[in-house]
């Protein structure tokens, strides 16, 4: 009869791409007219709240920030509001998180507090007249007071006010608010979580190992050992699926294991 067990595991993502992001983000920073761009240093502002006091990006140094710009009346960005609150919600009772949207078209505090809240749903704090700071993150597609220009774009700036995520015009769905939230939760150190459940499921003659998927999970490494302490691991497999086709096994003991990984190294 075959015995077999199955390991569960994590390993943490080598950022060493992120170091050569950064060094290129500094060498064009310097660069004239240079816009905003993932690596490099956000632009600092300060805007009053739409309930009461100022916020200043500068104050926030140590902290990840969660910036999403809109126009209040933009239809794409009330409809953009649900996965923003999501984002936030996701990290609400993290205080090392913090999340501000920044109106960009100058409408009435009391309209972007009211109405633009109620329509798009989020209950975090907003900014308002954002215009210039919407220009200096290219978020406005020129220096126009029309309100019709874009003004929609989400970023993530990290502990040392890096920008380590940046996207502006383009659309936002669930596959953004997920690489969004995973940049966060990377900047935090929380890595990823082992797959919750795994199973072995017959096949034909052999099996399929099937797993959980796993939330910023970017592939899966399937190892195996017949020794049965890992001292002769091997991978048999990496896939982007949360399941693995396992042909006949011979020895008939094994065990395996699945490894999430995030990231592209």
């Amino acid at each position: 009869m075959c015995n077999w067990f199955v390991k569960l595991g994590t390993i943490r993502s080598h950022r060493r791409h992120f170091l050569c992001v950064l060094i290129f983000g500094l060498l064009h920073a310097g660069l004239a007219g240079a816009w905003p761009f993932a690596g490099m240093v956000a632009p600092d502002f300060t805007l009053n709240r739409t309930d009461e006091g100022t916020e200043s990006l500068s104050n926030y140094q140590g902290s990840v920030v969660y910036l999403n710009f809109f126009g209040a009346t933009c239809p794409i960005c009330i409809s953009d509001g649900p996965l923003s609150e999501q984002i936030y919600q996701a990290f609400a009772g993290n205080p090392e998180v913090v999340t501000l949207g920044i109106d960009v078209w100058n409408l009435p505090r009391t309209y972007v507090n009211t109405t633009f809240r109620a329509n798009s749903g989020i209950s975090y704090t907003l900014l308002y007249n954002g215009r210039t700071t919407g220009y200096a993150y290219d978020m406005e597609n020129g220096g126009s007071s029309s309100t019709d220009n874009e003004g929609r774009g989400h970023l993530v700036v990290d502990q040392q006010g890096i920008i380590r995520y940046y996207a502006n015009y383009e659309s936002f769905g669930p596959d953004e608010r997920d690489a969004v939230i995973c940049t966060i939760r990377d900047l935090l150190g929380m890595g990823i979580e082992p797959p919750a459940r795994a199973m072995l499921l017959r096949q034909g003659e052999g099996f399929k190992l099937c797993w959980d998927r796993v939330f910023c999970a970017t592939r899966y490494f399937v190892m195996r050992s017949i020794a049965g302490d890992f001292s002769d691991e091997e991978i048999i497999a990496v896939t982007v699926d949360n399941a693995h086709v396992i042909p006949v096994i011979d020895p008939e003991f094994a065990i395996f294991q699945v490894v999430a990984v995030q990231g592209t190294e």
